[in-house]
């Protein structure tokens, strides 16, 4: 659920979603150096603005050694210094070269979310991890550990595209599939995480699709009418023996190696790079 900016917008989507918080990206001829514009207009869920502050203070954050997340260890290892240019823009000074950079700020490698400077200094990282503050479409409410996470629209979000069309979403965490059924026919919640097609059952394909289709979350209805406008490819899906993950994962890993290569993917690179990682 994206309560925090992602930087970067994500470039594997077609045609693109412009989500990012990152309104442009450049680096130097040798990729030791980048330069990174924030968008403007950016506002974090208290109203304070968000500044090339706070893409430094993250940056430097993640370059800890006390920090852990996928990327913090090539962060940490390769950064030399941030600078802050201007109320918008920062310059990124790395030890080696590195074309992929951007990757690791964007939501299909890394997703390293940018933080909020002010409210990290004034509560701690402890008191961030129990109260988060976001700058996305969705404010974090409260949440129960085990139980539930609740949050709320955010109607101020900078890109309109983004806006929720519902203005409350409570998650909660339902283990036992019989309860989570009871809870929608008790009308208790709008739609189960489970979709029939991973499991393979068929009978319940089509009440699902009902289901979600007159659904008031907008996500659901166009899944459902995706599905729906490849109906005999679903079916075989779900009721074939036979299964194409193998060559599916092949292709995604293509796809992935093409978006963080950000434009570099001449087919000797893409070769060596798929052939090595294989």
């Amino acid at each position: 659920m994206r309560r925090i900016q992602a930087w970067f917008r994500s470039k594997a989507d077609h045609p693109p979603q412009d989500y990012g918080a990152s309104e442009h990206d450049e680096s130097n001829a040798n990729a030791t150096a980048w330069t990174f514009g924030l968008r403007k207009g950016i506002r974090w869920h208290d109203g304070v603005d968000m500044t090339a502050d706070d893409l430094k203070f993250t940056i430097e954050h993640y370059a800890r050694p006390t920090t852990q997340c996928t990327q913090c260890g090539a962060v940490r290892g390769n950064l030399d210094r941030v600078e802050v240019l201007d109320r918008h823009t920062i310059h990124l000074r790395l030890k080696k070269p590195d074309a992929n950079m951007p990757a690791a700020f964007g939501p299909l490698e890394g997703d390293l979310q940018i933080l909020p400077k002010h409210h990290c200094e004034n509560v701690g990282m402890p008191g961030f991890e129990e109260k988060p503050l976001g700058s996305g479409p969705w404010k974090f409410v409260k949440h129960e550990i085990g139980q539930f996470i609740e949050y709320e629209a955010n109607p101020d979000c900078w890109n309109s595209k983004c806006i929720p069309g519902f203005v409350k979403l409570r998650m909660v965490l339902v283990p036992e599939s019989r309860t989570r059924v009871a809870m929608l026919k008790r009308g208790e919640a709008e739609y189960p995480a489970t979709v029939p097609i991973r499991r393979r059952q068929p009978a319940r394909l089509e009440p699902w699709l009902r289901h979600a289709a007159t659904s008031t979350l907008t996500p659901f209805r166009r899944f459902a009418k995706g599905l729906q406008a490849d109906m005999a490819a679903v079916q075989a899906a779900v009721t074939l023996p036979w299964r194409q993950g193998p060559i599916e994962g092949h292709i995604n890993h293509l796809k992935m190696l093409q978006c963080q290569m950000f434009g570099r993917d001449r087919f000797d690179l893409l070769a060596r790079r798929f052939l090595l990682a294989a």
